[in-house]
Order: C-alpha cells, then structure tokens, then sequence
C-alpha cells in the first residue's frame, strides 16, 4: 500500500492483543482497493496464532479478520502473515511507532467483552483495594494487606483454627473474661494485659522457647502472615498456648 500510514485508538479497556489483532484487522480493511498480493507483518506472535486456530469461541476481532481474509481471497487477492520478532530492522517501523502514539481517531465504543471484564475486575479489585486499607483496626489487614483471593492452605482443619484465631486475636485464654464478665487476663511476669501479640512476641517468659524455633527479631507477621512460620505450631505446643485456643 506504498507509504500510507493509518493508525486508530482503541478505548483505554482493551487489551494489548486486542490492540495487537485489531492492526491486523485495520490493515486487512486497507486491501479491499487494492488488486495485488499482500504479506501482513506483525511481532504480536499471539495474534498470528490466534488467527490459524478459529473457532466459535474466538475472538470478535479474530472473527472479523477471518470474514474479512475469506472476502479478500475470494476476490483473488493472496495473503499471508507473517511473525518478525519485534520489527528488528523493518523499513518503516518507525513511522508505525510514531502512528500508534498519535493516534487521533478513538473508538469509544468498541470494547471486546473479554476486555471489559477484565477491566471491570480491575477497577472492582482497586475499590476494594482502597476501603481495605482503610480498616486500620482490622487485625487482619497486617497479615493480609493486599486484597486478593487466600491461597487455601494445607493445615489440617485444627491447625486452620488455630491460625485464624490467633489471627484476630481471639483465644480462649485472651477473651474468656468477656463471657464471664471478669476482668482481662493479667501476664503475671509483665502485668499487663494478656493478648495473643504479647504472648508470642513480646513475654520474656517464652524468650528461651521463642529463640530456639524462630531465632531473633521476629514479627507477629512472620508468624502469622499468609506463610506462617514452620514452628509455629510447635511453639504453641511449647508454651502450652495450643490447648488455651
């Protein structure tokens, strides 16, 4: 098509392949004027593949340029792609560079489903992002400060518990008081207030047993993050602090 430059945006939601496929579908466009043979150069190796393997399930773009190649070829045009690894040392490629970030004409309106769900999920995951980070006093915003779905675990379903509780900071020995309308738990060495942070972190009291399974300067996340800490549950067992869960 001698030095013709065309080029198109597409709306902020599609995706790259999508942007990818759709340059192949906007040069096919271009032959319909043209009575000679055609080789379509592109580095997006998904799209070159994607357009040998159609199906229903295909898509949309992928669809059109099939319909479209079907329509070129029956009217006696010949055309091939062809994959280049990232337009190494292709005359031109810097006039399709500069194209693509020029680009005035905007397709607001076209925007694969895919695409849409995926941005929709995006923006969802942001929002919920942002008010989880707003729950300062959500315990567990300090073991699991970014939104996203919990890897399921391999702990046996008590082992489960026991992590979860410790996680929240509700035990049996921490906030039996409130069923019992008595006052907290007092830690007899340190004289404060019993909680499951003082207990695995800060009592001397467990210094010796502390030292030997996780060594020094360890955090409550460490121990209770989306990883716990391998001895974390023989600790416990040390302590005694299991049976009081």
């Amino acid at each position: 098509m001698g030095n013709t430059v065309v080029s198109e945006r597409l709306h902020k939601f599609c995706s790259v392949f999508t942007s990818e496929i759709y340059g192949i579908y906007l040069a096919l466009t271009k032959m319909d004027s043209f009575n000679k043979n055609f080789i379509v150069y592109t580095d997006a190796k998904s799209a070159v593949e994607a357009l040998k393997k159609i199906n229903t399930l295909s898509h949309p773009l992928a669809l059109k340029c099939a319909e479209m190649h079907k329509y070129l070829t029956e009217k006696g045009l010949s055309i091939a792609f062809c994959w280049i690894p990232g337009h190494a040392g292709i005359s031109g490629n810097e006039k399709a560079d500069q194209a693509s970030k020029t680009a005035s004409l905007i397709l607001e309106n076209f925007v694969p489903l895919g695409d849409a769900r995926r941005a929709v999920g995006i923006l969802i995951l942001k929002k919920w992002q942002s008010i989880w980070d707003e729950q300062q006093v959500n315990k567990l915003h300090e073991f699991y400060p970014s939104v996203r779905h919990v890897i399921i675990s391999n702990l046996y379903r008590r082992q489960d518990v026991i992590l979860t509780r410790l996680r929240i900071g509700h035990t049996r020995l921490t906030h039996k008081h409130l069923l019992c309308s008595e006052s907290p738990p007092m830690c007899s060495r340190c004289q404060s207030i019993l909680s499951v942070k003082h207990i695995l972190i800060e009592c001397p009291n467990f210094n010796i047993f502390r030292l030997n399974r996780f060594g020094r300067n360890i955090t409550i996340r460490d121990l209770l993050g989306e990883n716990p800490h391998l001895n974390l549950f023989l600790f416990l067992k040390d302590i005694g602090f299991d049976k009081l869960i």
